[in-house]
């Protein structure tokens, strides 16, 4: 008599849902609203901070490739790339030079 082991799951959902990638794109979006200044103090942020979305970008890429999803590791990679480039463009268009 053989077991089969049913699973309610599909074999591949684990692998297509790079839960640590979702979590550094979350990231670097919420890194790149801190560079905004909502208060209106005109204090300038640390300059690192320039980088930090890039930086999360590029580690949930690497999360995303380690699994052999290069979908969301191209897309992780850009978004944290071109967030920084992206508030600075809405911020001329909105606010003016």
């Amino acid at each position: 008599m053989t077991q089969h082991h049913v699973s309610t799951s599909s074999p591949g959902t684990a692998r297509t849902r790079p839960y640590g990638t979702w979590i550094c794109m979350v990231l670097a979006v919420a890194a790149t609203l801190y560079l905004l200044d909502w208060t209106g103090t005109t204090e300038p942020k640390p300059f690192v901070m320039l980088f930090l979305p890039a930086a999360l970008g590029i580690v949930g890429a690497v999360l995303a490739g380690r699994k052999g999803l290069t979908g969301w590791a191209v897309a992780s990679a850009l978004v944290g790339i071109l967030l920084v480039p992206a508030l600075m463009f809405a911020m001329v268009i909105i606010g003016g030079p």
